[in-house]
C-alpha cells in the first residue's frame, strides 16, 4: 500500500514514487511475489517502505501467507502509532508472537506541541494508541521505538536524550509490563542513511505495488 497518513518533516515519502503512484499492491501481484522468493533463503522480511503498512487491512492474511511460504529470518513492520487500534493491536499480536518478528514505533516529539510539528499527526491519540499496545502485546512482543531528540523541528525547547527514554520508560512503568523486549532508540535528527555500505545494499530489494523488484538506495551512504 503505498499510502501514509503522517506528514513526518524528515520522511522522503512526500518526495518518493509511492507518494506519487499511490495504489494498493494487488492480491495476484503479491502471491506473485511470493512465487519469486519461497525457496530463497531471506534476511529480514520488511513489510513497509515510506508508508504506513497498517492501512493496508490485509496486512494481516499476508503475514499469515509469508509465514506459511517463505524462509526468512526476521519479519519487520514499522508504523507511526497513529493505526494502532484495540483491533489493530491484537491482530498485530496474534500475527508476530509465533514468528521472529520485531515491532518498529516511531513517535517523535515528546509534547503535543512537538509532535505535531514533527510527524503532523495527533499525539493524544497516539499516545493512548501506544498505551493501548503495550496492554495488548504485555512486553510480548519485540518493539523498538525511534524517536527523535534535540532536533531543530521542535519549535519549543529541545529535548534530550535522556527526557525521551524518561518518556517512554515512565509509560511502560505505568502500563506495569516486562520491558525485555522493548528498546527506546533516540536518535538526533535523522540518521535513515545509517552506516550501510553499498555492498550490503545492493542485497536489498522491495517490490513496488505492481510487483517489480527495485533496489533499495535509501539507506546507502
Amino acid at each position: 500500500l503505498s499510502a501514509c497518513n503522517g506528514k513526518c518533516r524528515m520522511c522522503p515519502y512526500h518526495h518518493s514514487w509511492h507518494k506519487a503512484n499511490p495504489g494498493k499492491m494487488s492480491n495476484r501481484v503479491f502471491t506473485h511475489v511470493i512465487e519469486l522468493l519461497k525457496d530463497i533463503p531471506l534476511g529480514k522480511v520488511c513489510l513497509y517502505l515510506e508508508n504506513e503498512p497498517l492501512l493496508d487491512k490485509d496486512i494481516f492474511n499476508r503475514i499469515t501467507d509469508i509465514n506459511k511460504n517463505l524462509k526468512y529470518r526476521l519479519i519487520e513492520i514499522s508504523t507511526n502509532g497513529s493505526t494502532l487500534t484495540r483491533d489493530v493491536n491484537e491482530s498485530l499480536y496474534q500475527a508476530m508472537i509465533d514468528t521472529p518478528h520485531e515491532v518498529w514505533i516511531s513517535f517523535h516529539g515528546i509534547t503535543p506541541e512537538s509532535y505535531q510539528t514533527i510527524m503532523g499527526l495527533d499525539f493524544h491519540q497516539s499516545f493512548t494508541n501506544l498505551k493501548d499496545y503495550f496492554h495488548v502485546t504485555k512486553g510480548k512482543i519485540n518493539t523498538k521505538i525511534r524517536s527523535i531528540y534535540g532536533s531543530k523541528l521542535e519549535k519549543q525547547s529541545q529535548s534530550s536524550q535522556q527526557d525521551v527514554k524518561t518518556f517512554f520508560r515512565d509509560m511502560i512503568r505505568e502500563c506495569g509490563i516486562p520491558d525485555s523486549r522493548i528498546t527506546i532508540q533516540p536518535f538526533l535528527s535523522h540518521d535513515r542513511a545509517g552506516d550501510i555500505k553499498v555492498d550490503e545494499a545492493v542485497k536489498t530489494r522491495y517490490a513496488r505495488l505492481k510487483g517489480t523488484l527495485k533496489p533499495n538506495c535509501d539507506r546507502i551512504k
